[in-house]
């Protein structure tokens, strides 16, 4: 039997202490998750021309995974559309916020705001030649008929009373007096055709008439308003700012990329689920060290998918501090963990 020497026996001892302390001693072992993530702008904004003719575009942010906003404009079947970048965006990498992108030039619709609006002119001056009557010098004279009636039927209510007086003392016949009192209300009349004709002459038509083509020039207006919107979404302005990514895909004519706010998107075993928390920092480095950066984790995608022939999920990390990084960089990760206790690092090392 072989012999234990002194050295054997004090290294045991040594190393039976040295576990005991790691039992005993109330400490923690830091942890980190290694993995491959890839370099994401923030936000994207696309432009898609759909095979029927259908026009959208699509705000998409890659942090929250929700499309941001969505338009969609359809073209008229038949509608011969020229689409053209604008010249500016061709000839520079970057765009800011409100840039005009491309232009739709529809000659259908142009001719259906052309139209519209010589419809509406026509109905303006249709609506003003009917609010101005007729010509001036008719309208002068009927106010003067106003004016001559008003004045003959003072005259005359002037000489009834008089003779009014004159009956009351049986100075004058009462033929004479009731002959006085029924020019008064002739002149009475008199006043209100003249008013009438006045009126005629001032309007020209009928209140109902001047209605309706009131009516009908709201109608043109909001016919207008409806166009125009619809021009207004044939120029496509940068909802912002950032760089002209290029796209090979025969649908995609234009995709715009957020240049100075990140994220990385990193797979990790889903055995590793429950070491990640919200906000861990993440130290990104490229495999030719060229590009660095810090990050904190944002989202934990809970759906499990298949990579490699291994479960795991995904982990969205917001980029803070970066250097030299561009969109689409597969960069190397390390995950912060929090400190895993004695026996969750044994349970790890054993995986």
């Amino acid at each position: 039997m072989r012999k234990v020497t002194k050295t054997s026996l004090l290294r045991i001892v040594l190393f039976a202490a040295v576990l005991l302390l790691i039992v005993i001693l109330p400490f923690r072992i830091p942890c980190t998750i290694k993995t491959i993530g890839q370099v994401h702008p923030v936000r994207e904004w696309s432009v898609v021309l759909a095979s029927d003719g259908q026009l959208s575009t699509y705000l998409w942010n890659n942090q929250s995974g929700l499309a941001e906003k969505v338009t969609v404009t359809q073209l008229q079947r038949g509608d011969a559309v020229n689409f053209q970048l604008h010249p500016a965006v061709l000839n520079a990498p970057a765009v800011s916020a409100g840039d005009t992108i491309a232009l739709l030039d529809s000659p259908d619709l142009a001719q259906a705001m052309a139209v519209k609006k010589g419809q509406l002119a026509s109905a303006v001056a249709a609506l003003q030649v009917a609010l101005s009557g007729e010509k001036a010098p008719l309208v002068e004279e009927a106010r003067q008929q106003v004016e001559q009636a008003l004045l003959e039927a003072e005259e005359q209510k002037k000489i009834a009373d008089r003779l009014a007086h004159l009956h009351a003392r049986n100075l004058v016949s009462i033929q004479e007096y009731e002959l006085a009192l029924a020019k008064q209300r002739v002149y009475a009349s008199n006043i209100g055709m003249a008013r009438a004709r006045l009126a005629s002459v001032e309007t020209g038509v009928k209140p109902e008439e001047v209605h309706w083509i009131r009516a009908q020039i709201a109608n043109l207006e909001e016919e207008n308003r409806v166009l125009e919107k619809k021009a207004a979404g044939y120029v496509l302005l940068a909802p912002i700012s950032g760089i002209r990514m290029q796209h090979y895909a025969s649908d995609t004519l234009v995709t715009i990329a957020e240049g100075d706010s990140f994220i990385i998107t990193m797979p990790v075993k889903a055995t590793e689920r429950a070491l990640i928390s919200l906000a861990g920092t993440v130290r990104i480095r490229s495999s030719d060290r060229m590009a660095s950066a810090y990050g904190r984790v944002v989202s934990i995608n809970p759906m499990l998918q298949l990579l490699n022939g291994e479960q795991v999920f995904w982990v969205v990390a917001k980029i803070e501090h970066s250097s030299g990084l561009v969109p689409g960089l597969f960069a190397r990760c390390e995950i912060s963990c929090p400190p895993l206790s004695k026996l969750q690092f044994l349970r790890r090392f054993l995986q």
